[in-house]
């Protein structure tokens, strides 16, 4: 009887172990964050980048970026500036012009903490779908990622147009 109970504990085991694997296990398929996707172009950290549509149909960008060289000194001897963001194709309005990034001090597109904005005016895009977001900054280059669309509501909510 002991044997028995032991067999049936061990068969038990291996079954439950391995409902949680092989290729179709949940941490296995790639997914996009609702809390937005990173990138880095040289020093320049790029986070939580969401493009949130608004009723108008606007594109507005959700994202903080920063350069994280020293603080004595920035990766290429000056600071870096932010020249342009293309969302989708579209070119954005960027206030200010161009950002400056100093060293560790965030720029943060939307939010209460906002410092800089970046829109598109008509984008017409729908939310939960994604879009190809471009970075120019004027010494690091292009950087690209791919951004989910967030509907203007709920912890978007408060993320406007200027």
């Amino acid at each position: 009887m002991k044997n028995m109970r032991a067999l049936v504990l061990a068969s038990s085991l291996v079954l439950l172990t391995a409902c949680g694997s092989g290729q179709n296990a949940q941490t296995a398929q790639p997914y996009t964050p609702t809390d937005g996707v990173q990138g880095e172009s040289s020093s320049i950290q790029v986070r939580n980048v969401v493009v949130v549509a608004n009723a108008a149909g606007d594109g507005i960008l959700s994202a903080t970026l920063v350069d994280q060289s020293e603080a004595t000194t920035t990766t290429f001897g000056a600071p870096d500036r932010l020249t342009g963001v293309i969302i989708n194709g579209k070119a954005a309005t960027l206030t200010p012009a161009a950002p400056t990034l100093q060293v560790n001090t965030p720029v943060t597109f939307a939010g209460p903490a906002s410092n800089a904005s970046a829109v598109v005016a008509a984008l017409g895009v729908k939310p939960g779908s994604n879009v190809s977001v471009t970075f120019s900054f004027e010494i690091a280059g292009d950087l690209t990622v791919t951004a989910l669309v967030r509907e203007n509501n709920e912890e978007f909510a408060a993320v406007t147009a200027p």
